[in-house]
């Protein structure tokens, strides 16, 4: 595969960190210029949405991307679509090149799934560090990305595989990153050059249970899509259409 992308980012190749996004802020607040990959081997405090331990198990990959961008880019969220886009494209990948078949599916706002299973996640934050040479407002954004190699986490609330249990082979980590970071780039172009409505068709066709029944904060209703900034639709008995940013979702 072509890495157009290389010559953009610097790669940072650790093997051990607290937490990779973690890392990327710290980064950030020096004022780093440039984008960056922060991979690592292992994580000890590995961070998911809401400040969630994310469990870093020896043999998977955990990277994030600080992305130095225009201060006043916006509709940011909609790099959880971008991002969970180049994971669906990288599992079916190499799940082609290992013969194997899967049912991958994208649940909103920041999961990868095999079916039910939980295989991928991903953490979107940003900062904003003011410089002193010269004195601006920079912002950063920062991506996050786990995904389950070769092991998986078993005690939390919700079933969970990995890339192994499914049949896939992975011999080099740094290959399935440059795999991804392809895909990745050829999204974030779109994105950066606005066009997110065909990045929204694309995930939309990929999305779990769209038009499913859902509950949220009590609430039923049916996820029905999500609207051009990447939030969460769900349609109300009532026939409204309540639009969400943030929401924990639970499928009936």
């Amino acid at each position: 595969m072509n890495k157009h992308w290389f010559r953009n980012y610097k790669l940072l190749n650790l093997d051990e960190i607290d937490s990779t996004n973690s890392e990327a802020i710290r980064l950030a607040k020096t004022g780093i210029m440039g984008n960056h990959i922060i991979l690592a081997k292992r994580q000890t405090s590995g961070r998911g949405r809401n400040n969630k331990y994310w469990h870093s198990c020896d043999g998977n990959l955990y990277f994030s991307l600080l992305l130095d961008i225009d201060a006043q880019t916006s509709n940011e969220p909609q790099l959880s679509i971008v991002t969970g886009l180049a994971v669906y494209e990288t599992i079916k990948f190499v799940a082609k090149k290992s013969f194997a078949k899967l049912d991958c599916k994208l649940k909103w706002p920041n999961d990868i799934l095999i079916g039910d299973k939980k295989l991928s996640g991903i953490l979107l934050e940003s900062i904003n560090v003011i410089t002193n040479k010269p004195k601006l407002q920079k912002k950063y954004l920062i991506i996050g990305v786990g995904i389950n190699v070769i092991t998986n986490p078993t005690d939390i609330h919700r079933e969970c595989t990995n890339l192994l249990k499914e049949g896939i082979i992975i011999k080099d980590l740094q290959q399935l990153l440059f795999i991804f970071m392809n895909y990745f780039e050829k999204y974030f172009i779109k994105w950066h050059d606005a066009d997110f409505s065909s990045i929204r068709k694309s995930w939309l066709e990929k999305a779990y249970k769209l038009n499913h029944p859902v509950i949220i904060d009590k609430i039923s209703g049916t996820f029905v899509g999500i609207d051009f900034a990447g939030r969460l639709n769900v349609k109300l008995e009532s026939g409204k259409v309540l639009t969400l940013s943030e929401a924990e979702v639970i499928y009936k």
